[in-house]
């Protein structure tokens, strides 16, 4: 059982030798340069992170004899496709169930009905300004 320790023990101080040459090897490591914190290099990590699409009072309101409806303004996707997404209960994942077209404003507004228990959310697709946007407008409750 002591050789076993031993053995182990050397093999895991070569492996960890071995790794720490490979990953840090001079021959590999690049000099420090002025510019690497300049603007050029910081451009692609700030365009990687769009801001999200504005949604001002993006909400679902009940029509009545159990109709509903989500409506709202999203200014930052004017004549676009805005999609309606629909889980079966708050556990379940979101699938797309209905869409419609924003107009010059941003403002939608689509009908739709469903059981007790299902959720709701409005989804704004990526543009080359904004991120994909979602805002949960509500679930459906008995009452």
């Amino acid at each position: 059982m002591r050789m076993f320790r031993t053995i182990a023990a050397v093999a895991a101080l070569v492996m960890a030798a071995t790794m720490t040459s490979l990953v840090a090897s001079p021959s590999t490591a690049a000099a420090p340069s002025a510019d690497r914190f300049s603007a050029s290099s910081a451009a692609p990590a700030a365009k990687a992170a769009l801001p999200r699409h504005k949604m001002k009072s993006v909400r679902g309101v009940e029509t009545g004899g159990g109709k509903f409806a989500a409506l709202g303004k999203i200014p930052t996707f004017k004549n676009k496709k805005v999609l309606l997404r629909k889980a079966a209960s708050k556990n379940k994942p979101f699938r797309a169930y209905k869409s419609a077209r924003t107009n010059g404003k941003g403002k939608f507004r689509i009908a739709f009905d469903g059981r007790i228990g299902n959720c709701f959310e409005v989804v704004a697709a990526k543009t080359p300004r904004n991120a994909r946007t979602a805002k949960v407008i509500g679930c459906i409750i008995p009452g």
